[in-house]
């Protein structure tokens, strides 16, 4: 129970970060996410911070870097969540 609302916590602040535009506070909440929780919730979030904040002009850099970095958290971090979560 104390960890469901742990988790709804951290995905709720990493949402509330996203609409206010705090790169810095959506990373750590993903990185908390996903070194406690097999969290699908952070690739959510990053496909939405992506969506809000990616400027669609330019040709640049129109990587999703925040979509990239949740796939890298949630997939690089899974053998160390086993070892913490066992």
């Amino acid at each position: 129970m104390k960890m469901t609302y742990l988790r709804i916590v951290l995905a709720a602040f990493a949402f509330l970060a996203t609409v206010l535009g705090l790169p810095w506070a959506v990373l750590i909440s993903m990185v908390l996410l996903a070194l406690r929780f097999r969290a699908w919730e952070v690739l959510i979030i990053g496909v939405v911070m992506d969506f809000l904040w990616l400027p669609s002009e330019s040709l640049i850099w129109p990587l999703p870097l925040f979509t990239i970095g949740a796939l890298l958290l949630v997939w690089g971090l899974e053998p160390l969540r086993n070892e913490m979560l066992v």
